[in-house]
C-alpha cells in the first residue's frame, strides 16, 4: 500500500506492475509500470597498455558468450575495421597516446575496459656514412642526423673511444691498426633502426732505404 516499495525480481525477464489508488466513492485510478531484469553479461576483459612503432595494430578483447561488444575511441584516434567484434584491427592512430573502450552489453547491464596504445613514428632517416680507410689512429664519423628519434654508436669499446657516442660526426681513436666494425642506431621510444659502417685504420709507414752508399766501380 505505500507509494514507494522494494520488489524482488526472482528471474531474467519482464514484469509489469499495476498501481490502483482509490478515494471514497471516486472509482479507481489505475497504472501499470513495467520492469526488465537483464543478468550481467561476460566481462569486457582487454590486455595490458601497448607501446607499438606502427599506426595500426590488432587488438582482441576477451571471449564473450553473453552480450554484445563495441570498440569506440575515447582519446586519440584509430578506425577499427571491426568495432562489434572481440577481434579488430585499428588503422590511423596518432602519434602519441590513443585511448580505446571495449564494452560489453547486456541490456541494462554494462562492463567496460580501456586500453592505452602509445604509437611511435618510425626513427630516422638512418644512415652510418660511407665506409672509408684512415691513415693513422685518429678520425670522425659521418652519420646522417635523424629527423625523428636519437643515435648512438655502438662499438666494441675494447678496439677504440668515441669523444661523444652519440655525436653523429664524432672523433674516434683506435687503439691499434685494422679494421673496426661501428653501428649507429637511431631510436625513438621502443622502436629502433641501425646502419652500420666499417672503417680500416692504417699507420703511416716508414720509408727507410738505409745509409748512403759511395761506391767504386
Amino acid at each position: 500500500s505505500l507509494a514507494t516499495s522494494l520488489v524482488e525480481l526472482p528471474e531474467e525477464g519482464n514484469y509489469a506492475f499495476l498501481w490502483s489508488i482509490g478515494n471514497g466513492v471516486c472509482p479507481m485510478e489505475n497504472d501499470t509500470v513495467y520492469l526488465q531484469r537483464d543478468s550481467p553479461g561476460d566481462a569486457a576483459i582487454l590486455p595490458e597498455d601497448l607501446e607499438i612503432c606502427a599506426d595500426s595494430l590488432s587488438l582482441s578483447a576477451g571471449f564473450i558468450a553473453k552480450g554484445l561488444g563495441h570498440w569506440s575511441v575515447l582519446s586519440g584516434a584509430g578506425t577499427f575495421s571491426n568495432p562489434d567484434s572481440v577481434y579488430t584491427e585499428i588503422h590511423q592512430l596518432e602519434a602519441g597516446e590513443n585511448l580505446f573502450q571495449w564494452e560489453v552489453s547486456n541490456g541494462a547491464c554494462i562492463s567496460r575496459d580501456t586500453i592505452q596504445v602509445l604509437s611511435y613514428e618510425k626513427p630516422g632517416p638512418v644512415n652510418a656514412g660511407l665506409n672509408a680507410e684512415i691513415c693513422g689512429l685518429l678520425g670522425a664519423l659521418e652519420a646522417e642526423i635523424p629527423e625523428t628519434g636519437s643515435g648512438i654508436w655502438l662499438f666494441d669499446e675494447a678496439q677504440a673511444s668515441l669523444s661523444n657516442p652519440e655525436d653523429p660526426f664524432t672523433e674516434i681513436e683506435a687503439y691499434t691498426e685494422g679494421n673496426l666494425h661501428l653501428i649507429w642506431q637511431v631510436s625513438n621510444g621502443p622502436c629502433l633502426l641501425q646502419d652500420s659502417v666499417s672503417l680500416a685504420f692504417r699507420m703511416q709507414p716508414n720509408a727507410d732505404a738505409g745509409e748512403d752508399i759511395v761506391i767504386c766501380a
